[in-house]
């Protein structure tokens, strides 16, 4: 028997050892708590039922109540992507302008104006999904 603390409370100390017959296998003592059922004093009613028989299922079932937010992000991402690509093709047209002969510099400030909305209208929808 494994000698006792000088606190006496039966602790052991961290350098003694129990022995092999009084040890406990961890997942004997870990199915043994799940299998006690202790009478909860209160309850949660859950309204929603988990499909747990695929990993897809279970992502789906746990984002059907937020169906919205799930439409505004991909139409934040199609936004974002759009308007990141939109800024090469504007300043494309703003060389070819530049490269005619002669060049023609009246569209250049609507081309600016233009690239400086689509380039703070993907920042703060970046800013947004933050």
């Amino acid at each position: 028997m494994p000698k006792q603390s000088p606190n006496n409370r039966g602790l052991l100390r961290r350098d003694e050892q129990v022995p092999s017959s009084q040890r406990h296998n961890e997942n004997d003592r870990m199915n043994t708590m799940s299998s006690i059922s202790i009478p909860a004093e209160f309850t949660l009613h859950r309204k929603n039922i988990y499909n747990r028989s695929s990993t897809v299922g279970w992502i789906t079932s746990h984002a059907r109540p937020y169906w919205w937010i799930v439409i505004m992000i991909i139409i934040g991402a199609i936004g974002n992507a759009a308007l990141a690509a939109y800024v090469p093709v504007l300043t494309g047209n703003a060389f070819n302008a530049m490269i005619k002969h002669p060049p023609d510099t009246s569209v250049l400030l609507p081309l600016a104006l233009t690239i400086g909305a689509s380039c703070l209208t993907l920042f703060m929808i970046i800013i947004y999904q933050k």
